[in-house]
């Protein structure tokens, strides 16, 4: 999708799951993605032109500074949030299985908006 607002555009993309043998659309699956590196891989296209297919790995994750007990929420250097618990780590996941990134600003006439990862808690079960 891209979106003009007065002098601002911006380009967005969108997935969705469709179900192999009814062919339905599975809207529960939508999933919104302001960078296409985080579907690169998924679909095995260089979805931003710039001559590579990106693959977001667990193994090159920095921790996030806030989150300092327990099982410990980390990231790629795209955003892409991880949860290292012992020698497990796990990747957040939206609804269509793609990667989660949580951290972004806009600004605006008006005002602004914030949006930053700071921590995981582990659940008692």
């Amino acid at each position: 999708n891209t979106t003009t607002y007065g002098s601002d555009t911006s380009i967005s993309y969108e997935t969705v799951n469709v179900n192999q043998s009814t062919m339905i659309v599975d809207w529960g699956t939508f999933s919104f993605y302001d960078d296409p590196k985080k579907l690169e891989s998924a679909f095995l296209l260089d979805i931003n032109g710039d001559g590579e297919i990106t693959t977001i790995s667990s193994s090159s994750t920095s921790a996030i500074a806030t989150d300092t007990t327990g099982a410990q929420l980390r990231q790629t250097s795209d955003g892409s949030l991880f949860i290292k618990d012992g020698d497990s780590t796990l990747q957040i996941t939206s609804p269509d299985g793609g990667y989660v990134d949580l951290n972004f600003e806009e600004t605006f006439s008006g005002g602004s908006f914030k949006s930053e990862s700071l921590g995981c808690p582990k659940s008692r079960q």
